[in-house]
């Protein structure tokens, strides 16, 4: 990243506005701007129109990364550069990124589905996975699926918890899962929500479920194949979202509570659920069996035979 500003014509001294929706984004470009010993310009996204026009105007950068919706109200002659070609591919991993859009995925919600959902999780210590999913993931991942998170987190908008304590909250998912083996491909959140009180993520947004924005973003950095990839997840939400980015969906019937499920679903609707599941294990069972895989010969069986859980990558 920090070549790829360099090559933007970026040096030392420079001052460098971001004008990007994910917060991510924000943290891989400051990182980049300071190893180029750059200065970066903080600007607040949620002020629209003439007053974010000013921001930038007044703080005189020499280069500008935006957007497009952003872009669009730069005052000239500003130097705008539009979220750069080169920006994706390199803040992905590159040793997971295929050299095309090849790889299929499973893409699952988090909270009430691969851990308790005690409402507005803020603290580590309260990440408990549900008892089926290190065999079920591991047995996805031997299947050839990456696993990639998308998760709704509006505790963040509303003033529960901050973005470090949902962060806090994420790594200690990722320790949990390594200990038994699984490694995400990657995880995405949304911060925003049109009712929260923070800002600047106190409006709606493309990312926010059942918008797709999250899986098109992690399909863009991975070269994931949308169209041969499934969703999963405990809420309508999540499965209207997976529909619309293309993905076949399973909504697990648990998590029902919310949004309410059409009666008589799934009912064959361009957004209705492909498959309802009681749970992760029966979903992973759907889909395993679906794609051809091997299954258990017995109920309550590990998906993953010990032998191969074994010597499963991460172990």
């Amino acid at each position: 990243l920090a070549a790829g500003l360099a090559s933007q014509g970026v040096r030392q001294g420079d001052r460098v506005a971001v004008m990007l929706d994910h917060h991510l984004d924000h943290v891989l470009v400051f990182f980049a701007v300071q190893r180029l010993g750059a200065v970066l310009v903080p600007v607040n996204v949620a002020l629209k129109g003439p007053s974010l026009e000013y921001q930038i105007t007044h703080s005189a950068p020499s280069l500008v990364i935006a957007d497009l919706e952003y872009a669009e109200v730069l005052a000239r002659p500003v130097r705008a550069a539009p979220r750069p070609p080169w920006f994706p591919t390199l803040v992905s991993d590159p040793a997971s990124t295929p050299s095309a859009a090849s790889r299929r995925a499973i893409f699952l919600d988090r909270d009430g589905t691969l851990i308790h959902d005690p409402g507005y999780l803020g603290d580590p210590d309260g990440v408990v996975l549900f008892p089926e999913v290190a065999d079920t993931l591991r047995a996805l991942a031997a299947a050839g699926f990456a696993l990639v998170v998308c998760t709704n987190q509006s505790g963040i908008a509303r003033g529960k918890y901050t973005v470090a304590q949902y962060e806090r909250v994420a790594h200690r998912l990722d320790e949990l899962l390594a200990a038994e083996g699984v490694r995400l491909l990657g995880t995405y959140y949304c911060p925003y929500h049109p009712e929260g009180t923070v800002a600047p993520f106190s409006t709606d947004h493309d990312d926010r479920k059942p918008a797709p924005g999250m899986w098109l973003r992690a399909a863009r950095d991975h070269g994931l194949d949308l169209a041969r990839s499934y969703s999963l997840g405990d809420g309508e939400r999540d499965v209207v979202a997976g529909r619309r980015a293309g993905t076949t969906a399973v909504l697990l019937a648990a998590g029902r509570d919310k949004w309410p499920l059409p009666a008589g679903a799934p009912t064959g609707g361009p957004l209705d659920p492909d498959f309802v599941a009681r749970d992760l294990r029966e979903a992973a069972i759907w889909i395993l069996r679906r794609e051809g895989r091997p299954l258990p010969d017995r109920p309550g069986a590990p998906l993953l035979p010990p032998i191969v859980a074994a010597a499963a990558p991460g172990r």
